[in-house]
């Protein structure tokens, strides 16, 4: 019984919150922007987004699980053809003072899990 105790105390679930998504360097887009994109005054979120991935073919990047001290623990490959729609966001009402969150939406070639 204390054996499953000790075992049950050791136990950390993967959570929906832990993960970093990291894209090539060249799109300057940092990694800790996407949970949603959140779009900057500068450096521009859509400015990288709609000149770099918009006609770009065949890109790929990695979204990483990690531990509750940022380790990872999972480490997918996703290469994706091409980007299917952006949604920019906003409602360009002077009562919403939100951050702007844009949305992109891929056509995955291909998802390999690393580790």
């Amino acid at each position: 019984m204390s054996d499953t105790l000790s075992t049950l105390k050791n136990y950390e679930p993967i959570r929906d919150n832990r993960f970093i998504v990291r894209f090539p360097s060249e799109l300057n887009i940092q990694s800790w922007w996407v949970i949603s994109f959140k779009n900057f005054i500068t450096p521009s979120t859509v400015q990288a987004i709609s000149e770099n991935l918009k006609p770009a073919k065949d890109f790929e990047f990695s979204i990483e699980l990690v531990d509750p001290e940022v380790n990872p623990i999972q480490k997918w490959i996703i290469k994706a053809e091409r980007v299917i729609s952006i949604d920019f966001g906003g409602t360009a009402d002077y009562d919403n003072d939100a951050i702007q969150e844009t949305k992109v939406i891929f056509k995955i070639n291909n998802c390999t899990l690393h580790y």
